[in-house]
């Protein structure tokens, strides 16, 4: 046996297996002893580098080593967080009312069996106060039409993440930039009384709302698809809730393929609006007032349009019109079928 190759050998062995027993013909057994000065690796995963944070925040880091981890700690400033998870997955809850807002240094420190220490460090915003919020417009009990213009005064001690808007709880939109405000379609609405809500939410999660009661009046008329005003013939779906949030809570959709549909009303009214939806699968119509076709609409697009304002006529003279809805089983060579919905009709008063 060759002692210098065989002893190099075991050397490696105990890389692998930190000792090892070693001895040749005519010698005395050797222990060779491997120290491990390669700490583990650990990163930081929750919350982000940068993050703002609120109360009731979860640490968490992952850990590895060769050798094996035996504990992950954390620390806010140098102060341990207690009850670290000393398996995995490392965790640890940190209560953020003990330390004032604002930045902190996080560090989370993995410790192998060797005692290697391995360290991951970030920076992280606290922020417990919740941001200020104010509807100014429209006015609480105030009655409005057509396009109406909703504001707030928002205001956080750090940084605003988002502003919503809805009314009876349907969302109107979103804004993340200041002035804070939207535009309310009211002329899609049903005369009545409404309640205008408006939420915020700040970087670190804070929520705050408020809400203000008005009063839509534009004197239209909704004859919504169940309507018996309504006259269906050829092939429809009648009362289709789905997923979408039609108007009245359900939609009409001409499900054809050969023959086509007509859904037909008689409307009173100095104009009048189809309400309908466009989307990848929807087809093409062609819409009749008092018996002459007045357009062909491609109701198709890339994306889902609900509650979609597809056809208008106005300037109609005083008395009852006809007004047809004719679902031809064609499409645009982009759709994948041909359906036609028919969600409301809204007629505009004289």
């Amino acid at each position: 046996m060759n002692s210098r190759t065989d002893w190099r050998r075991a050397r490696l062995l105990g890389a692998f297996a930190g000792s090892v027993v070693f001895c040749w013909p005519g010698a005395l057994a050797v222990h060779a002893q491997l120290i491990d000065l390669t700490p583990p690796t650990v990163t930081i995963t929750a919350p982000s580098a940068g993050a703002t944070v609120a109360t009731g925040v979860v640490l968490r880091a992952s850990a590895s080593d060769a050798g094996g981890v035996v504990s992950v700690r954390f620390f806010v400033d140098g102060v341990e967080v207690p009850n670290s998870a000393t398996v995995a997955p490392y965790w640890a809850a940190w209560d953020t009312r003990t330390v004032a807002e604002g930045p902190h240094l996080l560090d989370a420190v993995a410790t192998d069996v060797a005692g290697n220490l391995g360290l991951a460090a970030t920076v992280v915003t606290v922020d417990r106060t919740p941001p200020v919020l104010a509807l100014t417009l429209p006015v609480n009990l105030s009655t409005v039409s057509n396009l109406v213009t909703i504001s707030a005064d928002v205001l956080d001690n750090l940084a605003v993440d988002r502003v919503w808007f809805s009314a009876d709880g349907v969302p109107i939109g979103e804004d993340a930039t200041p002035p804070f405000g939207m535009v309310w379609d009211t002329s899609l609405l049903p005369d009545g009384s409404y309640t205008l809500q408006v939420g915020v939410r700040d970087r670190a999660g804070s929520l705050n709302s408020m809400a203000a009661t008005v009063t839509v009046l534009n004197g239209t008329t909704h004859i919504q698809e169940s309507d018996p005003a309504i006259i269906y013939s050829g092939t429809w779906s009648q009362g289709n809730a789905g997923l979408r949030n039609w108007s009245g809570g359900t939609a009409a959709v001409a499900t054809l393929t050969q023959f086509a549909a007509q859904a037909s009303a008689i409307v009173e009214g100095s104009g009048v609006t189809w309400i309908g939806f466009k989307g990848p699968q929807a087809g093409i119509a062609r819409v009749y007032v008092d018996g002459v076709q007045v357009a062909t609409v491609d109701l198709y697009s890339p994306v889902e349009l609900v509650r979609a304002p597809v056809f208008n006529v106005s300037g109609l003279s005083s008395g009852p019109h006809t007004l047809i809805v004719e679902a031809t089983g064609t499409r645009n060579p982009l759709s994948s079928d041909p359906y036609v919905v028919v969600d409301m009709f809204i007629a505009s008063p004289y």
